[in-house]
């Protein structure tokens, strides 16, 4: 319950006299008082205060210099809403010759070199490229060696980003990979592509997609500059394999190898590197790019990929069936090789 408003005259000078109005609560302050009552507090930054003069700075001319303070520190704050805002917007990017919009996000962790949680919680794989593989030791579990490399490609994004900072999420299909992670290309606070960084700092593998195959020109590019400099990962051959050879471990491979043969299925091309691998390409992936000179019999050539160990039947073994197969995500991933075949 609240009293009528009391009025009370007060002397500005010797011949005016001034009505300032306070609002008297008989029992209780109200929320929206004592909101406006800390607001005020933090305005005058820990004086002593008195809530009549700020009341009263309507009346400019009762009390200038301190309602100036006042409202110098009313706009200031008002300015750092507007930037906080603006900041949190969408952003028109521009990059390898797209223009799209994307969405600022806070990162909370970067998990490894092309995956991130982000602050909402929800973790992020990058589009375009495979950063070495960083191993965590698992409960119960001996911890396996990271892959070389894994460690500087966190901390290089981690760098990138630094701290506080937005990125800019650019999701096309707004997708998720086999673990729930949402694919996304990254963008820093300055515009560049977080992939695209990566692969001209030679810590990561270009990698595509038929449902993830944009700025991919752009990242040959960064790629084959780190490649030629013979930069980070391509100064080891942690991941290069020779098909004739039996395969020493599974996972991420760039493979080369001469083609022994070739066959059709409905779906896909089977391309035949020798008596341990087999490479699966989809139909789709045969447009565009003209691989068939590529995968001619006895051509070298260089795959990349997630190679996997076959579980082959009695039969299939006797068959001469590859123990390994190399499944091609996109026509990008096959390329036509000058080495590494003998």
């Amino acid at each position: 319950m609240y009293a009528l408003h009391a009025i009370r005259f007060i002397p500005a000078s010797r011949k005016l006299w001034i009505p300032a109005v306070v609002s008297i609560s008989l029992t209780s302050v109200s929320a929206a008082g004592l909101a406006r009552n800390r607001l005020l507090s933090h305005l005058v930054s820990g004086r002593e205060m008195n809530i009549k003069r700020v009341l009263d700075c309507s009346a400019l001319f009762y009390y200038p210099v301190f309602c100036q303070k006042v409202m110098r520190r009313v706009l200031f704050a008002f300015l750092l809403v507007l930037v906080s805002v603006a900041s949190a917007q969408a952003r028109q990017l521009d990059f390898c010759g797209h223009s799209f919009e994307a969405d600022p996000f806070r990162v909370r962790t970067v998990l490894d070199g092309d995956t991130l949680v982000l602050a909402d919680g929800r973790v992020v794989r990058l589009i375009g490229v495979n950063t070495p593989e960083l191993n965590k030791k698992k409960k119960g579990k001996k911890k396996k060696r990271s892959e070389p490399y894994a460690k500087q490609a966190k901390k290089y994004v981690a760098a990138l980003i630094g701290k506080n900072n937005p990125v800019y999420l650019y999701e096309p299909g707004d997708e998720k990979d086999k673990y729930g992670r949402s694919l996304a290309h990254v963008f820093l606070l300055d515009g560049r592509s977080l992939a695209n960084e990566l692969l001209d700092a030679g810590l990561a593998f270009r990698i595509a997609f038929d449902s993830g195959a944009l700025f991919q020109s752009c990242y040959e590019e960064a790629e084959h500059r780190a490649r030629s400099a013979s930069a980070r990962i391509w100064s080891s051959r942690f991941w290069q394999h020779n098909a004739k050879n039996k395969p020493a471990k599974t996972g991420f491979t760039l493979l080369s190898g001469r083609v022994s043969s070739v066959s059709r299925s409905r779906r896909a091309v089977w391309i035949s590197l020798g008596k341990y691998v087999v490479l699966k390409l989809p139909e789709s992936a045969m447009a565009g790019r003209n691989l068939n000179k590529v995968i001619e019999r006895g051509n070298c050539l260089e795959a990349r990929g997630w190679l996997v160990q076959r579980s082959l039947s009695r039969s299939q073994k006797k068959r001469g069936f590859a123990p390994y197969i190399l499944p091609i995500t996109h026509r990008s991933m096959v390329s036509a090789s000058s080495e590494g075949c003998d």
